[in-house]
């Protein structure tokens, strides 16, 4: 009966029922679940790609900073300064003016490299590798201490970013090597602005979501966003936690964020009771209906905020996007920046040399018969003009050079910017030489047209180095060399000009460079020795004074000319140190001469010299003072170029030798650009004629003519004259019948040691005056 009670069939519908029912509540249950699962992976996947939108923007960052650093390290300033060091400039001869200019430099770029308005870089520093500070955007700041500057030298490391701690703060530092032909010179360190890296690690985060992002470094965490409350810690295990390693070996993003809320469906006591009370199924599966309703909206609800959420992170994809289409216009204007010369547009060295390199792989490609030219440019007394009139002048000239070299080129080759004043021209598939020649002489003839700049008009001329391709080179840097070479020889023979290259060019800069190492070490021991020539009255005969002559012999080389190693130390910045050893020795001979005659005493002074006029016109008082010569025994001759340069402050530096009672002499006079406002303008108290005019007096009307000019208009200006190299009598006949006071010549006497001279004072004492002096 039971049984029967059991299959009735009201009781089996019922039971049928509350199985529905319950197999409907599981179903229920399964797809709720189902829902949570995808809902924490939704947020999971969410949360990866932000914290990889935040790796990929440390990274950009990163390499933006470290290509401004690297392009630092290669400007011209920067490599200006290196090679002036390298030269063995003194601060005070031209290394502390580059110097100054890689100072600015940095500062310069720390203020100009900005994102969003704030500097990238905070602070800018060039050590060597001792860890010795070279210029520093903030000298007030802490001293940079335990880089890895010895580990990038020996390694050749060319950058390097690393994490140290600032009093207790975490910082990170780039690190770029400053190479000068290929070898590792110094290192431009790079302190990273914080607020920037707080920024780039926060741009996506909103206060009133609960996260934390940091930058992981080998020596710690730096922190960059925390939104968590204190009642829950950011490293609570049911936080989503995400680390992504970054190019840079040891860094990572760590981040740290809250999911939603994942209430259940069912709770357990429910649940429970549903399975316990099938006796009221109909009642339970009304509640769990309406209950599941109302977690269908709970759920709709979530679904709804997940697609507002999809629908902001789309938005915000699209805006990364955009950034992304922003930062490769920005990559490619900083590529053109980097192979482009900024003030011409040109091609800079860089790009010049990788072309010149190109062409030579092309020609070889080629074979036999291809020919590659390379010309070696550069503008004749650019720095005067410059110097004189302004870099703004100096720049417009140097644009409209690089414009007709352009025109020069005529689209066949290409045009570069070497450096300051010197470009280069490379043009491939040339027959032979005479279309070299035809395209050299062409270029010249563009410059022999005016250039209108601001303020005026200026005649620029060029002088060109020419080298060809397989004949003086099978590599661009040997080519380069050998042009430059040829270019040195063009300006030898006078600029505006251009030369070939050829291998006596070699022996030549070879000699040149052994010459300057030889000049260095002979000022440092003191191996220069000074020789004097007699200078007479020619209408008396007597030695009134000399003229002191530096000379040099090297224990190797023999004997070496004055207008060999004078010029190379006049470019090599050492004339300032051999003009103060000759002054010193010339002054202290003649000081000791005076007991046996009152003679004067006359030393050349180099135009270069008066670049530090002040400094100078010091040095020669403090000498006189030192060696007890009278002011009035010391005549200084200047060659009539110093008064060409048209220095602003000449007459302010000459005054105070005028006011002890120095002499000044134009040594020279007639060779150069002689004026009459010259003379009037300067102080000068003697001439000197050059002996070029003595030569063909017997032969030349117009010679003659000229120096009865220099000797009148002398008498008419009150000065004293002396005729250099005479070697006849019937030339010293001549000069004394015009009025010539002095004269100096072999006729004479060469010029001898300084024990010789005394000897000639001595035998003057004890006889009469001769008309040419006998010289053991």
């Amino acid at each position: 009966m039971a049984r029967c009670k059991w299959l009735h069939p009201h009781s089996l519908a019922f039971i049928l029922a509350g199985a529905v029912l319950i197999a409907y509540l599981l179903l229920l249950l399964l797809v709720a679940r189902e829902g949570q699962s995808q809902l924490s992976e939704y947020q999971d996947n969410e949360l990866t790609l932000r914290v990889s939108n935040y790796a990929r923007e440390m990274n950009y960052f990163l390499s933006n900073s470290q290509a401004r650093l690297k392009a630092l390290t290669e400007d011209s300033v920067v490599h200006t300064y290196f090679d002036n060091r390298a030269l063995g400039m003194s601060m005070t001869y031209g290394l502390g003016a580059s110097k100054y200019q890689m100072a600015q430099l940095l500062r310069q770029n720390q203020q100009r490299f900005e994102k969003e308005g704030k500097p990238v870089f905070e602070r800018l520093v060039m050590m060597d590798f001792r860890a010795r500070v070279l210029a520093d955007t903030d000298p007030a700041g802490a001293i940079l201490e335990e880089l890895p500057l010895s580990a990038m030298y020996h390694a050749g490391e060319r950058h390097r970013i690393i994490a140290r701690r600032d009093g207790g703060k975490l910082v990170l530092l780039q690190l770029a090597t400053v190479f000068r032909h290929d070898q590792p010179q110094a290192i431009l360190v790079a302190k990273l602005n914080r607020a920037q890296i707080t920024q780039v690690l926060s741009s996506q985060e909103q206060p009133e979501q609960a996260s934390r992002l940091q930058l992981k470094t080998p020596e710690g965490a730096l922190l960059a966003w925390d939104a968590f409350s204190s009642s829950r810690a950011f490293d609570d295990p049911r936080n989503i936690a995400h680390t992504l390693p970054l190019a840079v070996p040891g860094f990572a993003i760590q981040g740290w964020f809250l999911p939603l809320a994942n209430q259940d469906f069912f709770t357990s006591s429910w649940f429970v009771a549903a399975l316990s009370l099938l006796a009221f199924p109909v009642v339970l599966g009304f509640f769990f209906m309406l209950r599941m309703n109302s977690r269908n909206l709970v759920l709709q609800t979530k679904v709804g905020l997940a697609a507002r959420q999809q629908r902001s992170l789309a938005d915000k994809n699209q805006q990364l996007l955009q950034e992304v289409e922003k930062r490769q216009r920005s990559e490619k204007l900083l590529a053109y920046q980097a192979s482009h010369d900024t003030l011409t547009g040109l091609p800079n060295r860089k790009a010049g040399q990788e072309a010149l390199a190109q062409w030579v792989a092309k020609a070889q490609a080629a074979g036999q018969g291809e020919q590659v030219l390379l010309m070696f440019i550069d503008l004749d007394n650019f720095k005067h003009i410059n110097d004189s009139q302004g870099h703004h002048y100096g720049d417009q000239l140097l644009v409209q050079s690089a414009r007709r070299l352009g025109e020069g080129a005529d689209g066949q080759g290409m045009v570069a910017r070497f450096g300051g004043d010197e470009f280069l021209v490379i043009q491939g598939q040339l027959a032979d030489r005479d279309v070299a020649r035809a395209q050299a002489a062409r270029i010249l003839r563009l410059f022999e047209a005016p250039f209108d700049l601001e303020g005026g008009r200026v005649y620029a001329s060029v002088s060109i180095g020419m080298a060809l391709y397989p004949e003086d080179g099978v590599e661009g840097n040997t080519l380069i060399q050998r042009a430059d070479a040829a270019l040195y020889r063009a300006k030898e023979q006078g600029r505006n000009g251009f030369s070939f290259y050829d291998a006596s060019m070699d022996h030549f800069a070879q000699r040149q460079v052994l010459l300057d190492s030889k000049l260095r070490q002979a000022l440092e021991e003191r191996q220069l020795s000074v020789n004097y020539q007699p200078i007479l009255a020619l209408n008396t005969g007597r030695i009134v004074g000399a003229e002191a002559l530096v000379r040099w012999r090297d224990p190797e080389l023999g004997w070496i000319s004055p207008a060999e190693f004078i010029p190379l130390a006049e470019r090599n910045g050492l004339i300032h140190k051999l003009g103060d050893q000759v002054l010193a020795q010339a002054c202290s001979q003649a000081a000791r001469w005076q007991a046996l005659s009152p003679l004067q005493i006359a030393v050349n002074v180099s135009s270069i010299q008066f670049r530090h006029g002040e400094a100078l016109c010091q040095r020669v008082l403090e000498t006189l003072d030192r060696t007890g010569l009278p002011a009035k025994c010391l005549t200084i001759e200047v060659t009539e170029s110093l008064l060409l340069d048209n220095h602003k402050d000449l007459s302010a530096t000459l005054q105070p030798w005028v006011a002890h009672g120095v002499g000044l002499a134009i040594d020279d006079f007639g060779t150069g650009y002689s004026a009459l406002g010259y003379l009037q303008r300067f102080p000068f108290s003697k001439l000197k004629i050059d002996k070029v005019f003595l030569n063909k007096l017997d032969t030349s009307a117009p010679d003659r003519s000229l120096v009865e000019a220099i000797l009148a208009m002398a008498r008419a200006l009150g000065l004293e004259v002396v005729a250099e190299g005479i070697e006849h009598d019937w030339q010293a006949q001549f000069l004394r019948q015009r009025g010539c006071h002095f004269g100096q010549g072999y006729l004479y006497s060469p010029a001898v040691t300084a024990e010789e001279f005394e000897r000639l004072l001595h035998q003057e004492s004890q006889h009469q005056p001769r008309k040419a002096l006998a010289v053991g």
